[in-house]
């Protein structure tokens, strides 16, 4: 299976996800429904698709990586980034890939209230953003971080799994960590090294 042009199908017609399983015929879903594109695919198909995909994350056992669950940001250049999930299902491989937005939407356009600003430029304290699947809270934080990375000149340390929206510096200066290719795990001392720099 070609995943480009399935991938670039799917980013063309404004899909939200594209389902991948083994025994079925890969899907893009459309709202409201979900629409089967070529041939089912083998076990040996969906094994092949993920090698290519993260083949450079060191995943030596893919199958028993997915059976753990396996979450990775995939990037299609000129298409999009896809946040990406692999899983076994009554032993049969999966992947689940969403498209991601290229552009950070501001605070405004999320028309998020007032205080997510506040609290975002407040520059202390704790702040947790919790919802279900697919409510907006990767979208939300991006949008926070711009907000700093536009007004403030401080350092930025993102530790994430995986990366979903990319970053470029403006006034502030930005480290982003992938879990599994740059920090093993969140509390790892690679990620404590980088969090202590100070701009």
């Amino acid at each position: 299976m070609e995943i480009a042009s399935l991938l670039r199908f799917a980013v063309e017609h404004g899909a939200s996800d594209v389902h991948i399983q083994s025994g079925a015929a890969p899907m893009v879903r459309l709202r409201p429904d979900a629409r089967g594109r070529g041939r089912p695919l083998t076990r040996d198909d969906v094994l092949a698709l993920l090698g290519s995909m993260v083949a450079s994350d060191g995943h030596s056992d893919l199958a028993r990586s997915a059976m753990q669950g396996l979450d990775f940001a995939y990037d299609l250049p000129g298409v999009a980034r896809f946040r990406c999930s692999a899983f076994s299902a009554l032993g049969q491989l999966g992947l689940t890939m969403r498209a991601l937005r290229t552009k950070i939407p501001t605070v405004e356009e999320l028309n998020l209230p007032k205080v997510v600003r506040d609290i975002a430029l407040s520059g202390r304290g704790l702040t947790l953003v919790t919802g279900t699947t697919g409510s907006g809270k990767s979208t939300t934080l991006a949008a926070m971080i711009d907000l700093i990375n536009s007004n403030r000149r401080e350092k930025i340390l993102s530790i994430e799994d995986p990366v979903e929206y990319i970053h470029t510096n403006k006034k502030a200066l930005i480290s982003q960590l992938e879990v599994g290719s740059d920090t093993p795990s969140f509390d790892q001392p690679s990620a404590r090294r980088c969090a202590r720099t100070r701009t």
